[in-house]
């Protein structure tokens, strides 16, 4: 706690950072969600489709999948119906994963800025907004290439400190060779045949066939009753091949949906867009600089959910 001014006055001001931090951060929270949560196209998206679920807590997440539909057959007259129970129905879990940033203000802050306290919060608090806004995505797409120049994308990055586990990064969730044992949600795709996503390896050699090999993967990704993807999303390289493969084949520029907040571009009913994150699935490196490095996610966001703990979503400590 500072004071300021002489002792002895007839008014004096004291400036409790405890209190004066905790009532900013709870005016500020709204935006600090909003802004983490509008900064990457991916949260975006599924922010707008309400995809983004509260949960009250539990010693990890459970999520229903079905994976089967219910047998449907003709009958006449008085054919006996089939009444054999339904199977199809399962459940993925999920660890809960926790993430924290300090606000901290040092003594020497706290006295050259006591004529300016409070721009001095607004300063420590966007400073945590925007190292959250990077994190974020940085982590889910980066996977341990998040804070260290070695490891995995494949696996979640692990804290430095105390070797606590971050979220499961994109390229576990959608992996690039789905037919390899790997357990994701508790359930191993390579036992299970429909807890596999379609993939493809690039050959093309002209921009006509790179845009064949987009269009047979984005109807591989339309199949079942859940709809064609409607996110795409790349790397810089792979963004810039499409545009460029778009004015080489068709003598203009790919359609944009004036709806999305990034640039973007049309295919079908898929919107792409680029994040500096996306990493070389092919390679398992961050490396995308080639063009034999590219990665394209084709992604239905109805099938994805970001859920949050009730009780701790983007709460302050104490001071």
């Amino acid at each position: 706690m500072a004071t300021y001014g002489t002792s002895g006055q007839p008014n004096q001001a004291t400036m409790n950072f405890d209190a004066l931090f905790s009532t900013s951060l709870a005016n500020y929270k709204k935006r600090l969600v909003d802004q983490i949560s509008s900064s990457n196209s991916f949260f975006h998206v599924l922010k707008n489709q309400g995809s983004f679920e509260g949960e009250d807590g539990g010693t990890h997440l459970v999520e229903d999948l079905m994976y089967a539909l219910a047998p449907v057959d003709f009958y006449s007259g008085y054919d006996e119906l089939a009444l054999t129970p339904t199977e199809g129905i399962t459940q993925a879990h999920f660890q809960w994963r926790q993430m924290a940033g300090p606000v901290s203000i040092s003594r020497e802050e706290e006295r050259k800025n006591a004529q300016r306290i409070v721009n001095l919060v607004e300063s420590k608090l966007m400073q945590l907004e925007i190292a959250m806004q990077e994190a974020f995505p940085k982590a889910f797409l980066r996977g341990q290439y998040y804070n260290q120049p070695t490891g995995s994308i494949l696996l979640p990055a692990t804290s430095p400190v105390n070797g606590a586990y971050g979220f499961d990064p994109l390229p576990l969730l959608v992996h690039y060779t789905p037919s390899t044992s790997v357990t994701i949600g508790e359930i191993n795709q390579g036992t299970y045949t429909w807890w596999r996503n379609p993939f493809k390896v690039s050959a093309a050699t002209t921009t006509g066939a790179f845009l064949d090999e987009i269009l047979h993967l984005y109807n591989e990704c339309s199949k079942g009753p859940m709809g064609p993807p409607n996110l795409g999303l790349c790397d810089q390289t792979t963004w810039e091949l499409i545009h460029k493969s778009y004015r080489a084949y068709f003598q203009n520029t790919a359609k944009e949906d004036g709806n999305m907040p990034f640039p973007n571009l049309k295919f079908f009913n898929t919107t792409i867009v680029w994040d500096e994150f996306v990493p070389n699935v092919y390679a398992d490196t961050i490396d995308t600089t080639t063009t034999t490095g590219g990665t394209l996610y084709l992604l239905n966001t109805k099938t994805f959910k970001v859920k949050y703990d009730n009780q701790t979503n983007f709460i302050e400590t104490e001071w």
